[in-house]
């Protein structure tokens, strides 16, 4: 039927020219042990009262 929302879709992939690009510093390290490298990550979530914020760590 082709329906299609009417809105803006976001532009996520386009680089912005005035933001920094950061280097990927653990490129060229061996993981070899336990607790070595560590990636966290931390957003929220609306709800009816309030926010309520989601953690999550990964070994």
């Amino acid at each position: 039927m082709g329906l299609e929302a009417l809105y803006q879709k976001p532009k996520t992939t386009q680089r912005h020219p005035a933001h920094q690009i950061y280097p990927y510093l653990l490129r060229h390290l061996a993981n070899t042990r336990v607790n070595h490298v560590v990636a966290m990550d931390v957003t929220y979530l609306p709800m009816a009262k309030g926010l309520r914020y989601l953690v999550a760590v990964v070994d």
